[in-house]
């Protein structure tokens, strides 16, 4: 098996190319099954995947798990991806944003632990939202998808409470709410 570093988180792990067959059968959700290990997957490309780990893992035998997202209607959507799932999130924004109108997708990504990036203040207001929290995913900005961050430890921007009360205040009339764990 072929991995190669593509990119170093703020985490620790890294994000590697796994050169697979697998990448054809690929479904943003699903995760890569090696050695025991549940790797999320952040893209697929014809040949190879996108897999987020901390080293590379030496076995024969992979396979892809989980369920793969369904999104019927992804209009005015609010996804609410927690610690790992924001690749599964991530992995389906890849595919289909290009479809959706920006201003009718919302990511709230919630956090227990260390955060794989490094957040940003957003580029876009959000007058429901409580002042303080402005921290983003510096990728969605650039997608011009509205994002916010919830982690318990009070990271600058962040919101630390519930989030579920960041929720009840951010969802809109009609939104349809994703939760990718």
């Amino acid at each position: 098996m072929n991995w190669q570093a593509l990119e170093a988180l703020a985490d620790g792990r890294q994000i590697w190319r796994v050169v697979t067959p697998l990448a054809r059968e690929f479904q943003p959700g699903l995760q890569l099954d090696v050695a025991g290990q549940r790797l999320p997957i952040l893209r697929a490309d014809h040949d190879s995947l996108s897999v987020v780990a901390a080293e590379p893992i030496s076995a024969e035998a992979m396979t892809l798990t989980g369920q793969p997202l369904a999104i019927a209607e992804p209009q005015s959507l609010l996804i609410v991806s927690h610690d790992d799932g924001l690749f599964a999130a991530l992995a389906w924004l890849f595919r289909h944003r290009k479809q959706v109108p920006p201003d009718s997708l919302r990511l709230l990504a919630v956090f227990s632990g260390r955060l794989p990036f490094r957040p940003q203040p957003s580029r876009y207001l959000t007058p429901m939202l409580p002042a303080h929290v402005t921290a983003a995913l510096p990728l969605l900005d650039d997608w011009q998808i509205v994002s916010r961050i919830v982690h318990p430890d009070g990271l600058p921007g962040c919101f630390d409470a519930d989030p579920t009360a960041l929720i009840n205040v951010w969802q809109r009339s009609g939104d349809r709410l994703l939760v990718v764990r």
